[in-house]
């Protein structure tokens, strides 16, 4: 578990500096900003309703090759901290929202700063969760978690949603400080 999540952290710091450079190449406007964060909603929004069990099947996969490539290395030592790396790919709108902040940001230090801040504050939950997943996915409770957590996912990637409509005018804020 402490590789899994070392691999994490380190590769979204660097991989987050690498969106940085990439953002500040292609020069990204507001506009291409705010339309991957309406994508990254759109993604929060099909995966909180695949948490709750709205589609019958997942409609968001990784391709099978993927998966192949991790039955190849899975014995291996360097294998968790590879799998923790691969987080970083995985489709989440949370994680594509701070990616879009990344690119955006124009800069390596500011990238990973950026992912860097956002793979330590997930840290807490995400360990608890990985230490206590195997005896918790097989508990009573587990169904209930995932339908509450796929509710809360929904709402984030609706106000998310709205939020990003709102920035690009084309509906009205919904609130005006």
């Amino acid at each position: 578990m402490i590789l899994f999540h070392v691999g994490r952290l380190i590769s979204f710091a660097v991989l987050g500096g690498l969106l940085g450079l990439l953002g500040g190449a292609i020069g990204i406007s507001f506009t291409a900003t705010a339309i991957l964060g309406l994508v990254a909603s759109i993604v929060m929004i099909v995966l909180g309703l695949n948490l709750v069990g709205v589609f019958e099947r997942t409609l968001i996969t990784l391709p099978a090759s993927t998966f192949n490539l991790f039955r190849r290395i899975e014995h291996k030592t360097a294998a968790p901290f590879i799998v923790g790396a691969g987080t970083f790919f995985l489709p989440c709108g949370f994680t594509q929202a701070m990616q879009v902040a990344a690119l955006s940001s124009g800069s390596f230090v500011s990238g990973l700063l950026i992912m860097s801040a956002f793979a330590l504050g997930t840290l807490p939950m995400l360990a608890l969760l990985s230490f206590g997943s195997a005896s918790f996915a097989q508990s009573r409770h587990a169904p209930l978690f995932f339908k509450s957590a796929g509710v809360l996912v929904i709402g984030l990637g609706l106000f998310a949603l709205i939020a990003g409509l709102a920035g690009l005018g084309i509906i009205n804020p919904l609130f005006n400080v």
